[in-house]
């Protein structure tokens, strides 16, 4: 139920996503085109986030002694309900790198097993495998997703099957992406999934930008380990990650900080590691509340039809073309081709994001693939296709100045 003292902090549910909904968030004269990096949290629920807060101060004791587990419980069930998943199978972690330790760190191996993955798996994802791989001795088996695989589906299935018809008997585990983040294609993760299954290997989905981009739907798919972000996309506060695990995994898989006893079950072992924030788990309430009163539905299609329409613009203002251009492959993200491909820029990415925030308040999201340097464009529902045309114009105004200073050729 919403909370009727905080009313005025929510929008009429008939309201039009757009601008109009600025003020209904904290942003700051900032024209944000880049909510995949770190999700945004409406004022209903940073306010719903405070008041947790507050609660655990005046009294902490009672609250982690009597409160804490059974709101993490609620918490648990919500997301449950949301991602049509077991709850005795979903425990939270901060965000996905922290799942992904928690899992690869987990398992148990032998000398010489293989991890398999894919060439475009998240960077901290990739560091965890390295590590695991020396603490081991294990190996790795890196498939390439080259523009003409990621391009179809089916390729990406026939290839999977060629490495798993090759590789089977050696390979661990496999960790593969739900959505890359770049550049930013959705999978067919249930047949993937299915083909690791029917040889015996069990599968960690990468499932960073599912939970609020796509319909959720682990038991149809059955997975074996399933991690996503909650508060990438739905207004969940930073930072909150999700991890599923099958049932047969369930005693095999502890947190990855440890603070009670290994052996006392699933669930009570990561319901609590230490003292910690956990005010941003609690204020899931909060955040599905915000994003029921418009519908799940509408926030995803205006999401993704506004982010396609403003990568579209760019690419137009610019002179260059979108990464991927089936639709239909693509959901609140989506890259466009940068108007100068400098080694200049690869290599300067950060001073460059930088100097655009400081100077034209809006970041650029830069990311490189098969060496031609993109932007990574992102929309919520305060977004307008006006967005990543300022954008777009102040890239070029930009540009235009670090010619002018001879920083650029």
């Amino acid at each position: 139920m919403l909370n009727p003292d905080w009313c005025f902090d929510l929008p009429d549910k008939d309201a039009e996503f757009g601008h109009g909904l600025h003020k209904y968030f904290m942003l700051d004269n900032y024209v944000n085109v880049n909510c995949a990096s770190y999700g945004v949290s409406p004022n209903y629920v940073v306010k719903a986030r405070k008041r947790y807060m507050e609660e655990i101060e005046k009294n902490p004791d009672l609250h982690f002694r009597t409160k804490h587990k059974k709101m993490l419980e609620e918490r648990r069930n919500l997301v449950a309900e949301y991602m049509n998943a077991d709850p005795e199978g979903i425990v939270f972690t901060f965000n996905v790198p922290e799942g992904m330790n928690t899992l690869l760190r987990s398992l148990k191996y032998e000398k010489g097993d293989k991890i398999f993955h894919f060439s475009v798996s998240y960077p901290s994802t990739k560091m965890v495998i390295n590590h695991v791989m020396e603490k081991f001795g294990l190996d790795q088996i890196i498939m390439p997703m080259t523009k003409d695989i990621i391009d179809s589906d089916e390729k990406i299935l026939e290839r999977i099957e060629e490495y798993v018809d090759k590789y089977g008997d050696q390979i661990r585990v496999a960790v593969i992406e739900h959505i890359i983040f770049m550049p930013t294609v959705v999978l067919p993760a249930k047949a993937m999934v299915k083909i690791f299954r029917e040889k015996g290997i069990p599968c960690i989905v990468d499932g960073a930008h599912g939970f609020g981009t796509i319909d959720l739907n682990i038991k149809d798919i059955d997975h074996d380990f399933y991690i996503t972000t909650v508060h990438k996309w739905s207004y969940v506060p930073k930072s909150v990650g999700v991890v599923y695990v099958r049932k047969e995994f369930r005693d095999q898989v502890h947190p990855s900080c440890i603070v009670l006893e290994p052996g006392r079950g699933f669930q009570e072992e990561f319901s609590y590691v230490g003292t910690r924030d956990y005010t941003s788990i609690y204020a899931i309430k909060e955040a599905l509340e915000f994003r029921n009163l418009f519908g799940d539905k509408k926030i995803k299609e205006y999401c993704k039809k506004t982010v396609i329409e403003g990568a579209k613009r760019a690419a137009e203002i610019w002179g260059t073309k979108l990464l991927i251009t089936d639709e239909n492959r693509l959901t609140t993200m989506c890259c466009v081709k940068y108007p100068i491909q400098d080694r200049a820029v690869m290599e300067k990415y950060n001073e460059l994001g930088l100097a655009m925030l400081n100077n034209h308040k809006t970041y650029p999201v830069f990311v490189e693939y098969e060496g031609v340097c993109y932007i990574r464009f992102s929309a919520q529902i305060y977004n307008e296709v006006r967005d990543y045309e300022y954008h777009a114009l102040a890239t070029l105004n930009h540009i235009k100045d670090l010619k002018n200073s001879g920083q650029l050729q």
